[in-house]
């Protein structure tokens, strides 16, 4: 019994001491909040250029070690690292924790689940690696830096405010279960190509805003589309899914757009300056739905086109009356009345190259980017060609 309480004398006295910020090696800790035998990262008081995080620190008032579990907010705001390796023992990254700093390059092992605002906001960051257990990156995390390629992990869910406005992105990886883009998330880059997963439902005001995007196809799964999102690009061709509702006020104004598809068959309010110039715009919708855009605010346009084959956005579409086209996430189905028998698919691309073939009756999509495709049927009776939008 005496050896018990002396050893809960001991834990209480080791907790009791973490309480109290001690120093090692420049770095104060602090228990405050953390598990017994844990610390956090309150503040840095070195001033090298270079530094590795302990996993582990021991307090010498009272010779006990602990995990060291997290990094507190503005833990190293305005410090002169250029270079900090942060240790698998971290579990989570506090707001502005290395703010106004010099970093060059990070890596956030798997083991950091959560990563506050503004954490990495205002250095010299050329890469960034980023956790693959992290579910949001939160408003200005990597703002202001000069990153110039970045991939999202399939974990995020949501793109922040302000993500990865001000750096020099080229090219962005956006992982498959990303829902939300909000507000200038990619704001003022250099972006030329970008592909939308097809989990996206909502793409904020500005997202896309001072990039230099040549074409955009907006995935079925998109419902709004904020103010601005992708003004100020190099736009010639814009897709537009078939569940939009909502298009901002100069959502794709000053571009150079001559040529929208829009597959949806009930259009959304679309405000007079969406495009900005609608007299340059050849507009192509799905079959039947002229009034409909019409009545949507869809008009001045150089061209309106009902395309027969814009229907195939949906879950099932009619070929000529011939054959039935199931266009799904993961494939397209083809079946067709007694006696045409489909012997081969085919698929191109809007340069006409073949990126997929099948001779059954069914061809994987899983695998092309989003965008708008040519299936070719070809039957005992002859071929013919529909577009797609996967």
């Amino acid at each position: 019994m005496k050896n018990l309480n002396l050893f809960i004398l001991l834990l209480f006295n080791s907790v009791l001491f973490a309480q109290t910020p001690f120093i090692k090696d420049d770095i104060e800790y602090t228990n405050a909040g953390q598990p017994a035998l844990a610390v956090e990262i309150k503040s840095y008081k070195g001033t090298a250029t270079s530094l590795a995080l302990p996993s582990s620190v021991t307090n010498d008032a009272n010779s006990t070690t602990y995990t060291v579990a997290s990094i507190g907010f503005g833990a190293f705001f305005g410090s002169s690292l250029t270079s900090v390796t942060i240790p698998n023992s971290i579990t989570s990254i506090g707001n502005n924790a290395f703010t106004n700093s010099k970093l060059e390059n990070i890596d956030i092992p798997d083991t950091v689940t959560s990563v506050g605002a503004y954490a990495f906001s205002d250095n010299s960051l050329k890469t960034a690696t980023i956790s693959n257990t992290i579910t949001s990156l939160e408003d200005h995390v990597f703002s202001n830096n000069d990153l110039t390629t970045i991939t999202i992990p399939n974990s995020i869910i949501s793109v922040g405010s302000n993500s990865f406005s001000f750096n020099a992105l080229t090219s962005v990886i956006i992982g498959d279960n990303v829902e939300l883009i909000d507000n200038n998330a990619f704001y003022n880059n250099k972006i030329a190509d970008i592909t939308i997963p097809s989990n996206v439902t909502s793409i904020g005001d500005n997202a896309f805003m001072g990039n230099e995007l040549k074409e955009i196809t907006i995935p079925n799964s998109v419902t709004s589309i904020g103010e601005n999102s992708f003004s100020e690009n190099y736009l010639t061709h814009v897709v537009l899914g078939s569940n939009l509702t909502f298009i901002g006020n100069e959502a794709f104004a000053d571009n150079l757009i001559t040529n929208v598809e829009s597959y949806s068959a009930n259009p959304p309010i679309l405000p007079s300056d969406a495009f900005n110039v609608n007299a340059a715009i050849d507009l192509f919708i799905p079959e039947g739905t002229t009034q409909k855009y019409e009545d949507a605010g869809w008009t001045g346009f150089k061209s309106v086109t009902e395309d027969p084959a814009l229907t195939l956005s949906t879950d099932s579409a009619s070929l000529k009356n011939e054959f039935t086209i199931i266009n799904t996430e993961n494939d397209i189905r083809v079946s067709g009345p007694k006696g045409i028998n489909v012997e081969e698919l085919l698929v191109f691309n809007i340069s006409g190259v073949n990126v997929s073939t099948s001779k059954q009756t069914f061809i994987e999509t899983t695998t092309l980017p989003h965008g708008v495709y040519l299936l070719q049927i070809v039957t005992n009776k002859g071929s013919a060609v529909k577009k797609f939008l996967k």
